[in-house]
């Protein structure tokens, strides 16, 4: 009898570990100057995790399991700073990476898609207004 080695611990501290990333990389994003800097480190460090938690999610039982839960928590964090106030190349850079965290189909990419689907930070505050009258 062969013994793997016991992913169940692994799993746990790799989940803690992406909730503390995304939420080190929103709170970055949000206070500091660098969203060139945050962006990268979302392409090269935070989209391959959000890769294999959609796999699991993909691949599970039962679908409303941690990874799933904690898919949604990393999106959400980002989805938030839709109605954040922020200049405009900051912002270029906010929906470069929400189009990288939030896919239009459920399949995490790596690169740019080639219809952003938040083009402008006009186009994102009128968004936020019809949802926040619903």
């Amino acid at each position: 009898k062969s013994v793997g080695m016991p992913t169940r611990g692994l799993i746990k501290y790799f989940q803690i570990a992406v909730e503390s990333l995304n939420s080190s990389l929103v709170e970055e994003f949000q206070s500091k100057n660098n969203p060139k800097e945050v962006s990268q480190r979302v392409s090269k460090v935070l989209v391959p995790a959000i890769h294999l938690l959609q796999h699991r999610t993909n691949s599970a039982a039962d679908p409303a399991n941690r990874d799933a839960e904690l898919l949604e928590n990393v999106r959400g964090r980002w989805c938030a700073l839709l109605e954040v106030p922020m200049a405009e190349e900051k912002h270029e850079y906010w929906s470069a990476v929400f189009n990288k965290v939030v896919p239009d189909d459920n399949s995490v990419i790596m690169k740019q898609p080639q219809n952003l689907r938040y083009p402008s930070q006009k186009e994102d505050m009128q968004l936020a207004n019809k949802f926040r009258s619903i």
